[in-house]
């Protein structure tokens, strides 16, 4: 029997506070689930090692959903780098 199809094959997903905790495991999931993720959180360097721990297309940035301003510069580089968002997370 064929393996199903991956229905988040190739979609980006992007999480805020995708670092750590609940953002981490639902990051872990999609990545799974074949999806690009890009993770933001407030601590870079950690942001970062998860993202790299996660494997796959996932890239980590620096982002303080608090200031309206940075977040969408993180949308926009994210964005830009990797294409249109098809899945947001505000976590």
């Amino acid at each position: 029997m064929a393996k199903p199809a991956r229905a988040l094959t190739g979609k980006l997903a992007v999480i805020t506070g995708g670092a750590r905790g609940i953002g981490a495991a639902t990051a872990a999931a999609l990545v799974a689930q074949g999806a690009r993720v890009a993770i933001g959180d407030l601590d870079e360097d950690l942001t970062r090692r998860s993202a790299k721990e996660l494997g796959g297309d996932t890239v980590g940035l620096r982002l303080d959903v608090t200031d309206h301003a940075a977040f969408t510069a993180f949308l926009d580089e994210v964005e830009r780098d990797l294409g249109p968002i098809d899945v947001l997370i505000n976590n």
